[in-house]
């Protein structure tokens, strides 16, 4: 049985976050507004794509123990995937997505905290 790979909520508002991030920039380099919708999507198409390429191997990248829960994450293409894995139903959690720069260890600690404003 292959693995298959599921969006979180969360992880849903983060593509939504990072699409208008992606936006905003686009426009500030000088593209209309045509242009920044269209290479934002682009971005978020390959964001939601490259999701299948952690099936592969879904046991690899850093683990992150939190109350029970083993939290990994994996950086494919500048985007950072924090999930989780159902071993019995062999079903990919994606909880979290983070883009480019941004410090991820520090936002999630916040989120499994409670602490995120």
């Amino acid at each position: 049985m292959a693995w298959t790979v599921e969006f979180r909520p969360s992880a849903e508002n983060d593509i939504a976050l990072i699409f208008d991030h992606l936006v905003q920039s686009h426009l500030d380099f000088g593209h209309d507004t045509a242009s920044a919708i269209s290479l934002a999507s682009g971005r978020i198409n390959s964001i939601v794509q490259n999701r299948q390429r952690i099936a592969v191997a879904p046991e690899r990248g850093g683990r992150i123990l939190n109350n029970n829960h083993t939290y990994r994450h994996l950086t494919i293409e500048r985007t950072i995937y924090w999930f989780t894995l159902d071993k019995v139903r062999q079903i990919i959690q994606i909880e979290a997505i983070f883009h480019g720069g941004q410090d991820h260890l520090q936002h999630m600690l916040a989120r499994l905290t409670g602490k995120e404003p």
